[in-house]
């Protein structure tokens, strides 16, 4: 269990249009106990993941990224939205669509 950063409070506050009574915490799961899992499946969606996609998608694997190195998983499913793909290469964006 960890505490949620003000900036996710903010974002969920936005997002789900209340004020008061959203969760402070939230469960989270390493990247090792991940990475064990048969199937691995990462979403992304909006246009402020796009960087993050980008990196993890044309970048290397590497600490300051935790999730890549699930790009080395046997069986990896990236589902992306328009958003969260938009800075991706062009050639790398024909590949996915």
């Amino acid at each position: 269990m960890v505490e949620l950063k003000s900036s996710t409070l903010d974002i969920n506050k936005k997002k789900y249009k209340v004020k008061d009574n959203l969760p402070g915490y939230s469960l989270t799961l390493g990247i090792y106990n991940i990475f064990k899992a048969k199937r691995v499946l990462v979403l992304a969606s909006g246009k402020e993941k796009s960087e993050e996609v980008k990196d993890f998608i044309e970048g290397y694997i590497t600490k300051l990224l935790p999730v890549s190195i699930l790009k080395l998983h046997k069986d990896l499913t990236v589902i992306l939205d328009e958003g969260s793909a938009n800075t991706l290469n062009k050639e790398i964006r024909q590949i996915i669509k």
